[in-house]
């Protein structure tokens, strides 16, 4: 009995990685424990980059006050307490699917259209292995439209027409 070989990682152990893209491989290396995993390309059958990117907050503390002078140090003091409490955050997520696994990954330091500019060779290999697997078919509209411009064109007569145009809708039904 033939068991299928697993390889599980370890969350703790891939807390902080390295990622490259080779010609035909994706690579993570942990940094924390040398442990690497290679991804041949054309195992990945979807590659998903998603996340808000880098966004910034603060208190959003509003001034304002009696007169002019209230006013003035209101908006002061607002301006002080937003900025203290400024932060900037980065975030972008990437999923990489193959048929046996599956792999999230969080970057805290590429905005997801720049990894996306990174991963473009491989998103487009990816692509391309998608639609070499999974051709695209002449849908049933397509076949009528075929027919009636055959009919159109005297090709076909009415009385030809019809039945094969009753014959795809039967097919379809």
């Amino acid at each position: 009995m033939h068991r299928a070989r697993r390889q599980r990682l370890a969350s703790q152990d891939w807390a902080t990685l390295c990622f490259k893209v080779s010609e035909d491989q994706l690579h993570l290396t942990s940094k924390d424990t040398s442990q690497n995993l290679s991804i041949s390309i054309d195992e990945v059958v979807a590659i998903e980059i998603s996340g808000p990117g880098t966004t910034s907050s603060n208190a959003g503390v509003t001034g304002g006050g009696f007169g002019l002078e209230g006013a003035a140090l209101g908006l002061v003091a607002a301006s002080l307490i937003n900025a203290v409490t400024s932060r900037t955050a980065t975030n972008t997520f990437l999923r990489l699917a193959t048929l046996r696994a599956e792999v999230y990954l969080h970057f805290t330091d590429i905005e997801p259209f720049a990894l996306r500019m990174y991963l473009s060779a491989a998103v487009v290999q990816v692509d391309a292995l998608r639609h070499q697997i999974a051709p695209r078919g002449v849908g049933l509209s397509d076949e009528i439209a075929a027919l009636k411009v055959l009919l159109d064109e005297g090709t076909l007569t009415a009385e030809e027409f019809q039945p094969g145009k009753a014959k795809l809708l039967g097919a379809s039904a």
